[in-house]
């Protein structure tokens, strides 16, 4: 079983058992620990998520990036409307985000959509580091979201795809996994807990060759560890 040591960053850093209350339990609750490792271990200097929702795992982010003091800026991009796979809300999910989002003054919210906000930032838009997309998650959906944000990230940048593991109804995240497994320009290490996590990179990249250079037992562990919540 892959212990804490192996994971240096996590053992000695200063976010390790330290995940805020605001991004404890939910469908992202179980992924906390490793984006905090994730923060830890690549130190970007640029962090989108697409589909923020109440915040669970972009206060992750921001979190991991204040306790560092990194100077990362994190931009999360929502409607905070809801859709049909996870519900439409009102006000009140955009209340708790904005209320919360003070406590990390290098955190941006931008509330629009994301072909809106990709329109807005390109043309200032430096690369990024790690990259989340977890809005609606319709196959096609994914994949134009995909296509249309991973040029941007930089060549040893990180991209995350939540619900790569679930296969009911509409979602189709787990379609555009294997369709970059098959098509041989990127890797991906999954997390199969909590929904699964796909952790996506170029080919020809050096990024955390901790979880890529992985053979399949030591992946395996890793896969344990971080489900196992040992890190928190």
């Amino acid at each position: 079983m892959t212990e804490l040591n192996d994971f240096p960053c996590l053992g000695e850093g200063a976010c390790a058992h330290d995940t805020p209350a605001h991004s404890r339990g939910g469908a992202w609750g179980g992924h906390v620990a490793f984006a905090q490792w994730l923060i830890e271990r690549t130190r970007p200097g640029r962090v989108v998520e697409l589909g923020v929702y109440t915040g669970c795992s972009f206060f992750a982010f921001c979190h991991a990036s204040k306790k560092l003091g990194l100077n990362t800026e994190l931009i999360g991009v929502d409607t905070w409307k809801g859709d049909p796979q996870s519900g439409m809300y009102g006000e009140n999910v955009w209340e708790i985000v904005k209320n919360i989002a003070p406590q990390y003054p290098a955190a941006r919210l931008a509330r629009m959509t994301f072909d809106v906000a990709f329109a807005a930032m390109r043309t200032h838009l430096a690369p990024i580091d790690i990259l989340h997309i977890d809005g609606f998650h319709e196959y096609a959906a994914v994949k134009h979201d995909f296509d249309t944000w991973s040029p941007v990230v930089g060549p040893n940048g990180v991209i995350l795809l939540h619900d790569t593991q679930v296969g009911w109804g509409t979602f189709g995240v787990y379609k555009l996994r294997d369709e970059l497994i098959a098509g041989g320009q990127f890797d991906v290490f999954e997390f199969k807990h909590s929904f699964g996590l796909g952790v996506v990179r170029r080919k020809g990249s050096n990024v955390l060759p901790e979880l890529f250079g992985a053979g399949a037992a030591r992946a395996d562990d890793i896969r344990k560890y971080f489900e196992s919540g040992a890190p928190r």
